[in-house]
């Protein structure tokens, strides 16, 4: 079922061409049947070649919705992970200076180092997968993009994205450019959560050849108007 509370959805290239081929009476039938699912409403349409279009668009569109509502779920994680650790910082400066006024030294050793061994184990673990360029150092640069993915994933999460990666065709050179997704490019939370999402899955260098009349490939179709 669609996000009702959403104040907006989109209507894909594709759909609209498919709109225009009807008549205006059926486009019209269609065009309700997306607004009424948008809204919740459940929709049943009597002619069987319309309500097969419908299904289609109505799957796409929950799709979309799910993918919305992880995303919303993602950055309010985010959020709350920021709002711990800024309060973790006060409250530890808060009692560093506390300490220091009585003549003790508060360090964080033991904290610093248990973060640069998670920094180490996510730059091998990139480095273990066989069909993604290798990659030499871990810069500074690196680290900031590494911290702010910990913020909302954690380690194992970090190295499953870099595994399926891997394994993705897209993203291993069999793309037009022969390109292969390196380090700083997954360690990019925008990338990273593209590849989390399955965005790059099915992707292939052959374009759509166009409408099938019954047997339209949205996903296809849609990977097209983007590559485009």
């Amino acid at each position: 079922m669609a996000d009702t509370d959403r104040k907006s959805f989109v209507i894909y290239k594709t759909w609209a061409k498919l709109i225009m081929s009807l008549d205006n009476e059926n486009a019209g039938i269609l065009i309700k049947a997306i607004c009424s699912h948008q809204e919740g409403v459940k929709v049943e349409i009597e002619d069987s070649t319309i309500q097969a279009i419908f299904n289609m668009i109505q799957d796409k569109m929950d799709e979309d919705s799910e993918k919305y509502q992880a995303k919303v779920d993602r950055i309010q994680k985010i959020n709350e992970t920021k709002s711990l650790r800024n309060r973790h910082e006060i409250e530890t400066k808060s009692t560093r200076n506390r300490d220091e006024v009585v003549g003790v030294t508060v360090t964080d050793t033991v904290t610093v180092t248990d973060t640069v061994t998670v920094y180490n184990d996510i730059f091998e673990a990139y480095n273990q997968q066989s069909n993604l360029p290798s990659s030499r150092a871990l810069t500074k640069s690196r680290i900031d993009a590494i911290k702010k993915l910990l913020d909302a994933f954690d380690k194992d999460e970090i190295i499953d994205v870099f595994k399926k990666a891997n394994e993705v065709p897209w993203l291993t050179g069999h793309n037009d450019k022969r390109w292969r997704a390196d380090f700083d490019w997954l360690i990019n939370i925008d990338n990273f959560v593209r590849v989390q999402d399955g965005r790059y899955d099915n992707l292939t260098n052959e374009k759509p050849k166009g409408f099938i009349s019954g047997n339209y490939d949205f996903d296809a179709l849609e990977r097209e108007a983007r590559m485009n």
